[in-house]
């Protein structure tokens, strides 16, 4: 998250004379905007007012709880077994405080193969036909596609290994560019050829001749 207001008035009682003045006038004045607009983050607070040092168990009370970031699953435990495939875009931003990086992609960013995270899973939201011939149209919004791309995999493997007879499947798979975001460009043309994917249809919202000034949106 992002520090707040509340958060700055609240931890000016910690810091000197000087520097809680300013954190009070960051929170009750037009000063807190222009932080914003420096995506400044808890850990920036704190290094610009260093005489700041609440004791843990205030500091445990300041700060919010990390949020943990969900990944949708990108591919079938039956195609592909003992493994747990993510889509993942790392996050960036300009501000005027330079380009930020989103906490989580960065942490992602920086591991190395072998390594071990702590991880924990939850239940999705999606509710499956009981019925593989039922037909399925999906949208699927950059990394959004993952999830997509399990459900597809999931009958590929129910036509291709268990011999079941399966319903059609429809994609519609929108990003801003294709040489950037079409994500999995090849998986595509496989399930298309073995008759698991019946139709792809791309929207790239940022792409000629669509932009500009015309663009494809898939909401």
């Amino acid at each position: 998250g992002k520090p707040s207001r509340s958060f700055c008035k609240a931890l000016a009682k910690f810091a000197s004379t000087s520097e809680a003045a300013e954190l009070k006038e960051i929170a009750e004045g037009a000063r807190f905007k222009e932080l914003q607009d420096l995506s400044v983050s808890f850990f920036d607070i704190f290094k610009m007012f260093p005489s700041a040092k609440p004791s843990l168990a205030h500091l445990l009370g300041l700060l919010p709880a990390m949020k943990w970031r969900l990944y949708s699953i990108a591919n079938s435990a039956d195609y592909t077994p003992g493994v747990i495939e993510l889509t993942v875009v790392i996050n960036q931003w300009p501000s005027k405080g330079g380009l930020k990086t989103g906490t989580s992609t960065k942490y992602i960013q920086k591991l190395k193969v072998g390594d071990r995270i702590a991880a924990t899973m939850t239940n999705g939201t999606f509710t499956f036909p009981k019925d593989d011939r039922t037909p399925m149209v999906m949208t699927g919004l950059g990394t959004g596609i993952a999830p997509i791309r399990s459900f597809v995999q999931d009958r590929m493997y129910k036509k291709t290994v268990l011999k079941k007879e399966v319903g059609p499947m429809v994609v519609f798979y929108g990003c801003r560019h294709e040489r950037e975001e079409f994500f999995y460009k090849e998986e595509w043309e496989l399930y298309k050829k073995e008759g698991v994917l019946t139709t792809l249809i791309n929207a790239f919202s940022h792409d000629k001749p669509h932009y500009p000034p015309k663009m494809i949106f898939v909401n």
